[in-house]
């Protein structure tokens, strides 16, 4: 029968073992944490020289720790770290994100202060503060959608739901007669505008000109980076949203509509335009409170925009004197 070998691992296989796991955790922590919100993941090349560093870090600061002096420790890592600047850099265009030099800038200076202050866990410690300062910023757009976007929706379905219909009745009977117009919608979902207008018009009662009734909600759609977040606002008083080139806007036209001799018929048409408009209400609605209509339009062209409505106040300074002017 074979003899039985020794299950107990000696120290130096139990030193050995640490080492491979604390190998192994460091990758998982690169694979867990390095995708930053709206961001590359570092590129596998990426996560091997990060690790690489951090293992250089903490063995150099373990080894002179209390023979050398700070200066001296420092030196010493930044020697044995010349050259991953350009190496990350270089894995960068291969997968990943691009670091560029001036995020390398006193990295090893800090991640060896949070080497010497770190007894244990030195690794995990100086991976975070590498990842820190080498992740690249988040991204505007991200970042807004993921938190601002929100407040800025609320704030224009708000008023579109408090803003009254403007009426005419005293339009002559060559043209529509009277007529009832407000917005009924304003969405924003999956990259997409979607803004919907309500039309009631009657001149059934003239001598002349079109002598009809007519219900009608046109719908509109288009995508957001087609559109130019430089909105303009107008007399109506409305704001005029526009396509940034051709017509992008996709429209659906539903109603009815009748006269002395033909009783209610649905029409419906499909067609493209290069802008819409979202009512605003009266000109006495917008008088009243100037500082939320103002405040309507620079959340329109945030959202279109995906964070800064400074466009819109460079084009429109009399709409953003209350506020601060938004992010650029």
């Amino acid at each position: 029968m074979a003899k039985a070998g020794n299950d107990c691992p000696t120290a130096t296989s139990k030193g050995a073992n640490v080492k491979v796991v604390m190998s192994m955790l460091v990758l998982a922590l690169v694979s867990l944490i390095a995708e930053p919100a709206g961001a590359q993941a570092f590129g596998p090349d990426q996560s091997k020289l990060i690790t690489e560093m951090v293992e250089i870090i903490c063995t150099t600061v373990k080894e002179a720790k209390g023979s050398k002096t700070n200066v001296q420790i420092e030196a010493a890592v930044d020697a044995k770290l010349a050259g991953f600047s350009k190496k990350l850099a270089a894995a960068g265009g291969k997968a990943g994100v691009v670091v560029k030099d001036e995020r390398f800038v006193g990295l090893t200076q800090e991640a060896t202060a949070v080497a010497m202050a770190s007894d244990q866990n030195c690794k995990f410690k100086v991976f975070e503060k590498m990842f820190d300062r080498l992740s690249p910023p988040p991204d505007k757009k991200v970042s807004y959608l993921a938190g601002p976007f929100r407040d800025d929706l609320r704030t224009v379905q708000d008023y579109v739901k408090r803003a009254p219909s403007v009426k005419t009745d005293d339009e002559p009977c060559d043209g529509p007669g009277r007529t009832e117009r407000f917005t009924s919608e304003f969405r924003v979902s999956a990259g997409l505008l979607r803004l919907a207008n309500y039309l009631d018009s009657d001149s059934e009662k003239c001598e002349t000109g079109w002598r009809a009734r007519r219900e009608q909600t046109t719908i509109c759609v288009s995508k957001l980076d087609d559109i130019d977040e430089i909105v303009e606002v107008w007399n109506g008083p409305n704001l005029r949203i526009k396509c940034l080139s051709g017509k992008c806007f996709q429209c659906a036209e539903k109603g009815k509509w009748r006269n002395r001799e033909t009783p209610w018929t649905q029409v419906e048409r499909q067609y493209q335009t290069d802008y819409v408009e979202l009512l605003a209400g009266t000109h006495e609605y917008v008088s009243r409170d100037t500082e939320k209509f103002n405040a309507m339009g620079r959340a329109v062209s945030r959202i279109i925009s995906g964070g800064t409505d400074r466009k819109f106040c460079d084009r429109n300074p009399a709409n953003c004197k209350a506020i601060k002017a938004g992010p650029t």
